[in-house]
């Protein structure tokens, strides 16, 4: 089942950050931007190296997030946006910083309250985690060292670097092709 976790969450975060980049460009774009998504080394360490299911889920679903929010399905978003909060708290507030920052820069006063919603469906899990966070010895364990992980991100970066030679040898293909039509 975690496999299939991070399976499900690569490939349907892929698909959803097409949906959301197909809000700004066109699908040639929206493509090649939805396999960065798939190939960014980040992405990559997490799901093959840290094995961090809650993290590569809470990517995987944001762009979902953001696709719903743009296009106003708050019925979709509602629900989204409570799993993105309950899956990874790091995660979720990055995303939460950029979801604030969308609804400022776009005026999208209208969903204001599905996100309030949201935040108020997942508090079972977020507000005892911020009462009861002096419990908790998280601030003084060192999860991982990233220093000791530096080759095998080099290593996943030279893996990843055929596919991003391939997105640049379609996109000087596309722009010739444009020059044609013009």
């Amino acid at each position: 089942s975690v496999e299939a976790i991070l399976i499900l969450s690569v490939i349907g975060g892929t698909i959803g950050a097409f949906f959301f980049f197909f809000f700004y460009f066109d699908t040639h774009s929206s493509l090649l931007g939805s396999l960065a998504v798939l190939m960014n080394p980040y992405f990559l360490y997490d799901v093959y190296t840290r094995g961090s299911v809650g993290e590569a889920f809470a990517i995987g679903i944001s762009f979902w997030v953001l696709y719903a929010l743009e296009s106003g399905k708050y019925v979709l978003y509602i629900p989204l946006l409570s799993l993105l909060l309950i899956s990874h708290n790091t995660a979720a507030l990055f995303c939460m910083l950029v979801i604030a920052l969308l609804i400022a820069v776009k005026n999208l006063s209208s969903a204001v309250r599905p996100t309030l919603i949201a935040c108020g469906i997942s508090s079972f899990f977020w507000i005892p985690a911020i009462i009861e966070r002096r419990f908790v010895l998280f601030d003084s364990v060192t999860v991982s060292n990233p220093f000791h992980y530096f080759p095998a991100s080099m290593d996943l970066l030279l893996k990843s670097a055929p596919l991003g030679l391939l997105c640049l040898g379609i996109l000087f293909l596309q722009s010739k092709l444009y020059e044609k039509e013009r």
